[in-house]
């Protein structure tokens, strides 16, 4: 109790600000797609704990915070490893190189380069 708050909406002020006060964005979900929330978190400079594997690696600011699998310990480890303000700065300025380099402009370009090349394997599949 009075651990946790529950947002209902934010606006993108709102979750810069809080990215930028928060310890960790802890993400721990195995399944995740692509991983906006993991950009988000480190464009603001946020450190993002995540699943091995979740999110495509280059989205994935910080292979040091990919754990495994989600277990509470390993989170929990990690999370005061980052009360480390040496070791916090340099996580966080890892997060903000790798939210720099992530934009919409370069993801619709890398999507688009995977939907030639799939468009161009089903014609050379056709032509055979």
């Amino acid at each position: 109790q009075d651990r946790w708050i529950a947002h209902s909406w934010l606006t993108e002020d709102d979750l810069n600000f809080l990215y930028n006060r928060a310890l960790a964005l802890v993400y721990p979900s195995s399944d995740e797609g692509f991983g906006i929330p993991i950009v988000e978190a480190a464009r603001a400079g946020c450190p993002a704990i995540t699943i091995q594997g979740a999110v495509p690696p280059e989205v994935n600011a910080d292979p040091e915070l990919a754990l495994a699998a989600p277990q509470p310990e390993a989170i929990s480890a990690l999370l005061r490893r980052l009360m480390d303000p040496d070791y916090r700065a340099q996580i966080r300025q890892r997060a903000l190189n790798a939210g720099a380099a992530a934009s919409w402009g370069g993801t619709v370009k890398k999507l688009m380069t995977v939907y030639e090349s799939l468009g161009s394997e089903r014609s050379l599949k056709a032509a055979r």
